[in-house]
């Protein structure tokens, strides 16, 4: 039995059925349903571009007399869950608050990546005394970054020394609720430790180079969305044009049929990269994607 899919999901959040049959149909996801049954399929794509719309908003806010607690944003989804920090709250961390040190640990453009990370968290954590639980992705060997949430509401965020962290896990300070296997991270590809001349995150142009890689390697839920949009579309165009094709003159009709013959190009093609978009989150292999094509 082959199970190199089972680790993958696709689940688009607030998806249409029309959007799940046509991706369901794809040559690509029929090739996986071989070796992976259907229940075991869902359909789980982020929106990054809501998150780091509303990131972009919030570390750009100007400092100002009063800070809305109650106007909260996502910012990331960790295990089908959304996470929100309120204005309040981000400019307590910046230290805009009066009466607030702040507790702003990371460079503001290390922000930009936080929507991508949920690939990298490693451990799970409750607060003893306070029972908030704390995501954490693994940084590099020495350090963690940790957030902490209280009922989908992102509290603070800051680095944590790993040593330290086992310390408090071993003295009862923190229970250990889930931890995943491997501590691989993103951002040591970039920065390896022996060639920083500084701490990576307060890197501003490895944190950029690192969030365009990431970015232009997550798939999100639009991409999908995008292509069904317009396959979708051009069928409905096709319907209408073959209703009153038979009322037409014949220099229309040729027109028409034209018109039929490129938009079913329209729809073979968006099909094909929804397939690419399946070859790349399932990671096949050029031999797969071969057989998936009927070319032995």
């Amino acid at each position: 039995m082959i199970t190199k899919f089972q680790r993958f999901s696709i689940k688009l959040i607030d998806y249409d059925e029309k959007i799940k049959n046509i991706i369901s149909n794809s040559q690509a996801i029929k090739y996986v349903l071989k070796f992976l049954p259907l229940e075991n399929i869902t359909f789980e794509l982020i929106n990054y571009d809501k998150y780091l719309k509303n990131i972009e908003y919030l570390v750009n806010m100007s400092n100002q007399k009063l800070f809305c607690r109650n106007k909260k944003y996502s910012i990331l989804s960790i295990q089908n869950k959304e996470f929100f920090i309120t204005e309040f709250l981000f400019a307590k961390q910046l230290g805009y608050i009066k009466n607030y040190q702040g507790h702003l640990d990371l460079d503001l453009c290390f922000y930009k990546l936080l929507p991508f990370l949920e690939n990298y968290l490693y451990i799970i954590l409750q607060n003893s005394d306070d029972k908030r639980i704390s995501y954490g992705f693994n940084l590099d060997n020495k350090r963690t970054l940790l957030i902490v949430t209280e009922q989908n509401i992102i509290l603070s965020i800051f680095i944590q020394n790993n040593k330290n962290l086992h310390k408090q896990i071993k003295n009862k300070r923190f229970e250990v609720i889930n931890q995943f296997g491997g501590t691989t991270n993103p951002l040591t590809l970039n920065c390896p430790a022996s060639s920083c001349p500084k701490t990576f995150w307060r890197q501003t142009d490895l944190l950029d180079k690192l969030y365009q890689k990431l970015k232009n390697n997550s798939i999100s839920q639009n991409d999908f969305i995008n292509l069904v949009d317009i396959i979708l579309y051009s069928k409905e165009k096709i319907k209408k044009y073959k209703k009153y094709l038979d009322k037409l003159s014949p220099i229309e009709k040729i027109e028409i049929l034209e018109e039929i013959e490129s938009l079913e190009k329209a729809i073979q093609d968006n099909k094909e990269k929804i397939d690419k978009l399946v070859y790349k989150i399932y990671n096949l292999s050029d031999k797969e994607i071969k057989i998936i094509k009927g070319k032995r």
